[in-house]
């Protein structure tokens, strides 16, 4: 094949090509640590010269379909030959949710890659399957403590920060099958660090099953905000009580971050999504359907289970944070004994 012409535009930086969405097209999500914002690959091809450009789709389609590092060398009848790689962004199952793309003379070596890891997250039971490297490149997370699946409330807990939380909310709530989303976040990486985070999402309907696939990329040192003193706060003033609280979804009713981890033996709530008995679940969406309306605070009494365990009696008090879409509000929750 004729690489003339593409070496004098040949890319120096990855790109980030999303693939989210097994029906959707593949996009730009990031140049480098740049922010594209699901950009067409029209505008990568348009500095890459007729040669690569012809090409790109072919390695793309080939990397998803194996789940494997494709490159391809491409002759040069007029000048020096240039080379393409595509890696795959991998979940648990081989999934491939991105590919790293680079192209350059086939003599160059590129630059190293920027941390890209994904995550597969079930809205029924708020689980998120976390791809290879997440929890221990992103998150830090001990490699004794690491696992193949992680609560959404497990995670929302290490973010720091979150430049547009009720914009994803939005999406989990409207669940459009394909719908995109992207923004950034900062999280805790281990006990001291931090990582400054490009999310990219799309909603995915897997056959009646919803899910969230997400890419997490590091782009650490190119942006560095401060952590959200809004976050910071509601973990400080929260602190104060010896009831858990936590962060909830009016719209979903589902409780995403405890900024207080109630106490036992309601504490599973924090890693394990319980079960609600059919009078609690259809009392806490009449109560969230109030909130979101014309309510203030409400209260309400709970019967929950985790698995092994037998109903728990409980008191939730419910107070409105935000009518914005998604509504959100805050709920503190008390074991009942006796």
């Amino acid at each position: 094949m004729d690489s003339n012409d593409a070496t004098e535009t040949a890319v120096s930086e990855w790109f980030l090509i999303e693939t989210l969405h097994p029906s959707a097209g593949p996009t730009v999500v990031a140049d480098g640590a740049r922010r594209k914002s699901f950009a067409s690959l029209r505008r990568v091809r348009q500095h890459l010269g007729p040669a690569v450009s012809s090409s790109f789709d072919e390695v793309i389609a080939d990397c998803r379909s194996s789940s494997d590092r494709q490159e391809r060398i491409l002759d040069g009848k007029r000048g020096p030959s240039l080379r393409i790689i595509a890696i795959p962004v991998r979940t648990t199952t081989a999934a491939v949710l991105g590919v790293h793309m680079w192209a350059g003379a086939a003599d160059m070596e590129p630059p190293p890659r920027r941390t890209v890891a994904a995550s597969v997250w079930d809205f029924e039971s708020m689980v998120a399957h976390q791809g290879p490297g997440l929890q221990r490149d992103i998150l830090g997370i001990p490699a004794a403590e690491q696992r193949p699946t992680m609560m959404a409330t497990d995670f929302f807990q290490r973010v720091l920060r979150f430049d547009d939380w009720q914009g994803l909310m939005g999406l989990a709530a409207q669940f459009e099958d394909a719908a995109p989303w992207e923004g950034e976040l900062s999280v805790r990486h281990g006990e001291v660090e931090s990582r400054h985070l490009q999310l990219v999402s799309r909603v995915w309907n897997d056959n009646g099953y919803k899910r969230i696939r997400s890419l997490f990329h590091d782009i650490s040192g190119a942006v560095s905000p401060a952590p959200s003193v809004d976050s910071a706060t509601m973990r400080a003033a929260a602190a104060l009580s010896d009831d858990g609280i936590g962060r909830i979804s009016l719209n979903s009713r589902f409780v995403y971050e405890w900024l207080t981890a109630p106490a036992s033996p309601l504490d599973r709530w924090t890693r394990e999504r319980p079960t609600l008995h059919p009078d609690s679940a259809q009392g806490l969406a009449h109560a969230c359907d109030r909130l979101a309306a014309d309510s203030e605070r409400e209260s309400v009494p709970l019967r929950v289970c985790f698995p092994g365990s037998g109903w728990i009696d409980a008191h939730a008090l419910l107070t409105l944070v935000s009518r914005d879409f998604p509504a959100q509000g805050l709920i503190k929750v008390t074991a009942r004994h006796g």
